[in-house]
């Protein structure tokens, strides 16, 4: 058998740079991940299978940094948008959207019942045993967010036929 063939010295210089870039991506650096997988299918061009990788990465940065430019940056905003993610039935964009909200109004009641109510419809969706099911109450540091807990899981307690 064969010894699998030596890369050029392009395509090395193109695997190191697209290390490179995927460790600014895989750090949520986006733009500079932009601007270096940018470089490299300019500069790689004859590296089809990297620059072809590269494309995607970059297309993937780019619509990262078109969707974090369109958020809200208010937290009322954030938790309007995450009640109408929680209600599309998106329960991790949810989630997001109300921590979020939660980094500028730390002591919100309402942020913390719809992260409550993201995080108990997340669990239903997925095995109880993932290491993303929600936090046991005990594990959450805010009190308001123990009694918006809490009063979810009253509020589910009750059947919803009651007129």
């Amino acid at each position: 058998m064969l010894p699998p063939p030596q890369p050029t010295h392009d395509e090395a210089a193109a695997l190191r740079a697209f290390e490179a870039a995927h460790k600014e991506f895989a750090r949520g650096r986006f733009a500079e991940a932009r601007n270096q997988f940018r470089s490299l299918v300019e500069n790689f061009s004859t590296v089809a299978e990297v620059t072809a990788r590269a494309r995607t990465y970059l297309a993937v940065a780019e619509a990262r940094l078109r969707t974090e430019l369109a958020l809200p940056k208010d937290a009322d905003s954030l938790y309007d948008r995450g009640v109408i993610e929680l209600n599309r039935g998106e329960y991790v964009a949810a989630q997001e959207l109300f921590e979020r909200a939660l980094r500028r109004e730390p002591e919100a009641a309402h942020i913390h019942y719809g992260l409550a109510a993201s995080r108990a419809r997340l669990e239903r969706s997925i095995q109880p045993s993932s290491p993303y099911a929600a936090p046991s109450i005990s594990n959450l540091h805010c009190e308001s967010a123990r009694n918006a807990i809490r009063i979810l899981i009253l509020c589910a307690a009750i059947p919803s036929s009651i007129n």
